[in-house]
């Protein structure tokens, strides 16, 4: 067996990152440079290690996209340990809360595969988005460089972001599979937890090869994306997509997995799979 190297997002999870960054163990420590990433796991990566994420959905998307470029997804075992707001991707594996100490010490009780997504250049783990559900990302990561990063203030942010734009918001016209359509958002998921826990309706498996694609036509549609959170039965409906072309004459911004980006559209298609220990 390697050695167990903890990846950390010193700014997840309101401050527990940096606590758990001073914490000394069975293990070494690696402080997250978003900028120089492939470069950490070339240098403090060797075959057989442990590799535990520690943060976000951004900051897992981050290092198992990174992983999947350097090709190391198969020479590490992968552990996560979620900091983040949302959490979307522990929520769909059910990892369950735990220490750092028991993640590192602890054998793994189950193996499960994880595709990972290409867009252009971008690879994603959870979804990607454009449209109104990328503006409230951007508004809100404006805000918080303002106000902090505590997690109640960031959840009080996208209720006052999303109300806002509910109410201004003008649909941006996408093609999907070359069909036009004008849309408040298009959300295509890999997994069934979506912006903090709102399931989406018939959502994809994690490890089925199939993508799920949402149209949000009308406001109503997103209220009850947002009402996912209490009951799958209240989601709106998807359809499931092994492959996906998305088009526009102008690009909105996108956002993935909580990130906002340039836009880009072009086929979706599936990249790579990595193995996630938990």
């Amino acid at each position: 067996m390697g050695k167990i190297k903890v990846f950390i997002n010193p700014v997840s999870g309101n401050g527990v990152g940096q606590q758990l960054a001073e914490q000394r163990g069975a293990w070494h420590t690696i402080i997250i440079n978003p900028v120089k990433i492939r470069e950490q796991l070339q240098r403090e990566l060797s075959e057989g290690d442990i590799l535990i994420i520690a943060g976000g959905d951004g900051t897992m998307t981050l290092v198992l996209s990174s992983l999947v470029r350097l090709k190391l997804q198969d020479k590490v075992q992968v552990r996560c340990l979620p900091l983040g707001t949302g959490n979307d991707l522990a929520r769909a594996l059910h990892i369950t809360k735990q220490t750092l100490n028991d993640l590192a010490s602890k054998q793994p009780q189950r193996a499960l595969e994880l595709p990972l997504w290409q867009l252009g250049p971008h690879l994603f783990c959870n979804y990607i988005s454009w449209g109104m559900d990328a503006k409230i990302t951007a508004e809100v990561a404006k805000w918080r460089k303002k106000m902090g990063r505590n997690r109640f203030v960031t959840q009080a942010l996208y209720v006052v972001s999303t109300l806002k734009n509910l109410l201004s918001f003008n649909p941006v016209t996408l093609q999907v599979d070359g069909k036009s359509h004008k849309l408040l958002s298009l959300i295509v998921s890999n997994i069934n937890s979506y912006a903090g826990g709102c399931l989406l309706a018939d959502s994809s498996l994690n490890s089925d090869g199939a993508l799920q694609c949402v149209l949000i036509k009308h406001r109503w549609q997103y209220l009850q994306l947002l009402l996912g959170r209490f009951s799958v039965k209240l989601a709106p409906k998807g359809v499931k997509l092994s492959t996906l072309i998305v088009g526009a004459n102008v690009i909105p911004r996108m956002q993935i997995d909580g990130e906002v980006v340039d836009g880009c559209v072009g086929e979706i298609t599936k990249a790579a799979q990595v193995t996630i220990h938990v």
